[in-house]
């Protein structure tokens, strides 16, 4: 029997209607598993007991206020533990914070990266057998703490639920271990010497590269994919697909390497909406 991988969540609101309705976007939106409790007293016996991956925290809940749980979490669990705040305009901590009247596609992208943000207990992809998302994190703050101009591009494999079904999961992790060789190979001939390639989870992966020549790198791993993987599956073609996110500092600054991701977020989810394999670059400046 497989362990369960889903990331945890646990939500904290004295109101229901809240409760039934971030439970409910949450469980639809990806691999999460979702708790409520309706008090803060709850919410932290829960927290220390079953240790959530994120937890969505109202500032209002009774018994003990939002603020006091957070700073209790914070002061009590030794692993790094987002929290996100709702009905505040003011941090606290490591908190983030939300407004009520939240766009929804806006909640779910903030979910996403504060999950991303967790540190990994391993470092090691135990299917690739390379260093995983822990890295490429500590790399990108040196790098923004040194002012270092770089790009991060963000790659995502679509289509491998319907390859597994196709051919079964000991060919799909055969097809991941040959993307990423792929992408290796490219960017060893392609980028600078000091680049890296990070695997970030399952079918995704990132590459860090202080080149200026980022966009013929990006078309050459798409043509590359295109040529290698696309054409020996002609049945899957309009599954199988690859995107490439890219975020530059060369032209804008960034605080840290969350807002770096929050940015990737919004490319990949426009690439997903085009047919085939794309690439796109955030060239948004700071005024």
């Amino acid at each position: 029997m497989r362990a369960n991988t889903k990331k945890k969540l646990l939500v904290i609101s004295h109101v229901e209607a809240l409760r039934g309705l971030l439970s409910t976007l949450v469980r639809s939106h990806g691999a999460y598993d979702v708790v409520a409790v309706e008090d803060g007293v709850k919410g932290m016996e829960r927290a220390l007991r079953e240790r959530p991956d994120l937890i969505l925290l109202d500032i209002m809940t009774p018994r003990i206020g939002g603020y006091q749980v957070a700073k209790f979490l914070q002061a009590n669990v030794h692993a790094p533990l987002p929290i996100l705040m709702l009905l505040t305009k003011h941090a606290i901590g490591q908190t983030d914070n939300f407004a009520l009247h939240f766009d929804v596609m806006n909640l779910l992208s903030r979910i996403d990266v504060l999950l991303h943000r967790r540190i990994p207990s391993v470092s090691v992809n135990p299917l690739l057998g390379f260093p995983a998302n822990i890295d490429l994190g500590r790399e990108l703050t040196t790098r923004l703490s040194r002012q270092a101009k770089f790009a991060v591009g963000y790659i995502e494999l679509h289509g491998l639920q319907t390859y597994n079904a196709h051919y079964g999961s000991t060919r799909g992790d055969q097809l991941i271990l040959r993307v990423r060789h792929l992408l290796e190979e490219t960017l060893h001939a392609w980028g600078d010497q000091s680049d890296v390639l990070r695997h970030i989870r399952g079918k995704d992966f990132a590459f860090l590269t202080t080149s200026d020549q980022v966009e013929p790198l990006c078309q050459q791993m798409i043509a590359i994919y295109e040529c290698e993987i696309s054409a020996s599956h002609p049945d899957l073609s309009h599954a199988l697909k690859l995107t490439l996110a890219v975020v530059t500092n060369r032209e804008r600054e960034f605080t840290d390497f969350i807002e770096i991701g929050e940015h990737a977020l919004d490319l990949q989810r426009y690439l997903q909406s085009l047919p085939g394999s794309h690439y796109a670059i955030d060239r948004r400046i700071t005024r």
